[in-house]
């Protein structure tokens, strides 16, 4: 919290006390935030993939979603061509961002948030095991990574963007994380359990990333 002392009228802040931090409210809330995106992803993959009345429903689901857009196994599709270029184009949006505002905290919260995103999915996917119930491929396909890069580029992007700009960013990240994770299902690359995963875990990393740069100096916004 700023010095302050009384002059006059006027309020003068003491120059040499730190400026653009958040509060350890504001980490704290992060920290928990986190915590509990993390354990609800857990839970998705215990509920939906550990347990044969989810594996049925969450193969009934993409079976379904799948079958209204005319596919019937797992398809390259438009998604296939197009997510490597799209990763590239929201990753240069995030890091121009990051450069056309300069600011430690912004920049590592940004990277933490990418990072921690992929790096959770794929740790994830390859550490787990999908049951053998007889349901669909017995390959685990729980997270996305699809979608994880793609949420986890774009809650860093929001979270970078002036506040004047940030609901314009969060609605255009919802619609490309939207129109991801409908893809992903509807290709047969994933299925709906997988998706939400990817969400809450990007989520998480999103949230864990402003805990822990919360005391570095920069401005908040």
């Amino acid at each position: 919290m700023d010095k302050a002392s009384w002059k006059g009228d006027e309020l003068l802040l003491d120059r040499r006390a730190p400026r653009g931090r958040a509060g350890a409210g504001d980490a704290l809330a992060a920290a928990a935030a986190s915590i509990v995106l993390l354990g609800s992803a857990i839970a998705v993959y215990l509920v939906g993939v550990d347990t044969y009345p989810g594996q049925v429903a969450d193969q009934t689901v993409m079976t379904l979603v799948s079958g209204a857009f005319g596919v019937s196994e797992p398809t390259h599709g438009l998604l296939g061509e197009w997510q490597g270029p799209g990763m590239v184009v929201a990753g240069a949006a995030l890091l121009i961002t990051c450069l056309a505002r300069p600011s430690r905290r912004r920049l590592t919260e940004a990277a933490v948030t990418v990072l921690a995103s992929v790096a959770g999915a794929v740790l994830l996917k390859y550490g787990l095991g999908r049951p053998g119930y007889d349901v669909g491929p017995l390959v685990n396909s729980f997270p996305s990574n699809t979608v994880a890069v793609f949420a986890g580029l774009g809650f860093a992007l929001v979270a970078a963007v002036p506040r004047a700009a940030r609901g314009w960013a969060a609605a255009v990240t919802a619609v490309v994380v939207a129109v991801v994770s409908m893809g992903v299902v509807a290709l047969q690359w994933h299925r709906p359990s997988d998706v939400l995963g990817a969400l809450l875990i990007a989520g998480a990393a999103a949230a864990g990333a402003r805990a822990m740069c919360s005391g570095l100096p920069g401005p908040r916004d």
